[in-house]
């Protein structure tokens, strides 16, 4: 949001796509209620999606996205479409950037050229963070997770209607609700049957990606006002749905899904100080090894914020795929993972003029752990004898580490001066 504002306040259109009608409605109304109309910030916020391509909705939108009255523009893949004429365009946040396809981002690359490009995903597919590890885009890592949050508790059995209604029962008891996934659409109707047989007095709502424009979007909303118990649902409610009482989800045939599908939505649960629930039940007889593979990463990576953990994992069971083709994954089994990576990142350095000669490698070590410089990592600490409280050291090393010159190092040393002391030896050697 940031972003987007800083742009608009220089003179520049910005657009904001996701994947899914029910998050790109939810990031309409957030922005609507940030940075709106009826905000001290007064900016005009447009909301495009599929369907309203010939509406008359759609066509006076479109002239006021290409007269520039519209300032950030919110929507679906139909941001993509020819028919959308940008004014003076200067940022593009995507954001779920592992739900677009290569060709939908070649087609990014059409419309935004010359044009900053910020890609937001919690689980990058294995092409993405190829293209990240080997330095061909530009990559930060978020591990901190928001206050009081709990690591989500993750069980993976077999499908059995006991542990379905262990675990609706459960969640029902302390005045929650329960996110119920499906695979396919077809399976919705039998699933709601079978949850219905178990609690015969639970209200339950649907939505999935073929109800009609709209429809999806206010069931979800219905759901997140507290007016039914269980939502039953496709991957729709995969990316951004953030319903704070929701603290089960019950993922059916689990072995369908990718391992960020099944990150992404153990995601849905948990986003409050409630400890969550995440069911993947499976059916044995479709088990494959790829799937067993996916599941067991699901049950080892728990920790909250090991999206990138997950990613990696992905990048080892899929391979890396072409970087230049469409193909999503890859063999670089072949030659081997370590092989290739050393091998693409040669050839990039060599393309930046980067590959200049080695320098023997120098290690210098205090004693006592209290401090040392790497020449080839940034290898610093703070001896807890100088800094006694463990959270003001670490803020203090992450404040040296970021220092992009000797005189913000002064600074720094100055401040910790001030509060703690003359600097101990260690202190003055680094």
């Amino acid at each position: 949001m940031r972003a987007l504002y800083r742009c608009v306040e220089n003179g520049r259109q910005a657009v904001l796509l996701a994947p899914t009608g029910v998050l790109a409605s939810q990031h309409y109304k957030n922005l609507l209620q940030r940075l709106g109309p009826n905000t001290p910030f007064n900016v005009n916020v447009g909301f495009l999606r599929g369907g309203m391509t010939h509406s008359k909705a759609g066509k006076i939108l479109r002239d006021q996205i290409e007269s520039g009255e519209i300032q950030i523009v919110v929507g679906t893949h139909a941001l993509l479409s020819k028919g959308v004429p940008y004014n003076n365009l200067g940022l593009l946040v995507v954001d779920e950037e592992q739900r677009f396809g290569v060709k939908q981002k070649e087609r990014l690359k059409v419309i935004t050229d010359g044009v900053d490009v910020l890609t937001l995903s919690a689980t990058p597919i294995p092409r993405t963070l190829q293209m990240s590890l080997s330095g061909i885009r530009d990559t930060s890592t978020i591990k901190s997770p928001p206050p009081m949050r709990k690591p989500i508790v993750s069980v993976i059995e077999p499908y059995s209607d006991s542990l379905v209604h262990e675990a609706i029962s459960r969640e029902l008891r302390r005045g929650g609700q329960v996110f119920y996934v499906v695979p396919r659409i077809s399976m919705i109707e039998s699933s709601k049957a079978a949850i219905q047989s178990l609690f015969p007095e639970t209200r339950i709502i649907v939505a999935h990606g073929r109800q009609g424009p709209g429809v999806a979007e206010a069931n979800v909303e219905e759901f997140a006002q507290g007016n039914y118990d269980v939502l039953l649902a496709t991957t729709v409610i995969e990316n951004g749905v953030d319903i704070p009482s929701v603290n089960t989800i019950v993922v059916q045939n689990s072995q369908a899904y990718g391992m960020s599908t099944l990150y992404q939505l153990r995601g849905r649960v948990g986003r409050s100080n409630i400890q969550a629930y995440a069911y993947f039940l499976h059916e044995e007889a479709s088990l494959t090894e790829q799937a067993v593979a996916r599941l067991q990463a699901m049950a080892e990576l728990h920790a909250l914020g090991s999206g990138f953990d997950v990613a990696t994992r992905d990048l080892e069971i899929r391979g890396a795929g072409s970087l230049l083709g469409t193909e999503q994954s890859g063999m670089a089994e072949r030659v081997g993972f370590d092989l290739y990576m050393r091998m693409l990142k040669k050839s990039i350095r060599q393309l930046k003029v980067l590959d200049l000669p080695s320098v023997p490698r120098t290690n210098i070590f205090l004693p006592k752990n209290e401090g040392g410089i790497e020449s080839n990592d940034s290898y610093f600490t703070i001896p807890p004898s100088y800094i006694s409280d463990s959270t003001k050291r670490i803020q203090a090393e992450s404040a040296a580490r970021l220092a992009e010159n000797t005189n913000q190092l002064v600074q720094l040393t100055k401040e910790w001066k001030d509060v703690y002391g003359p600097l101990p030896l260690a202190l003055k050697v680094c």
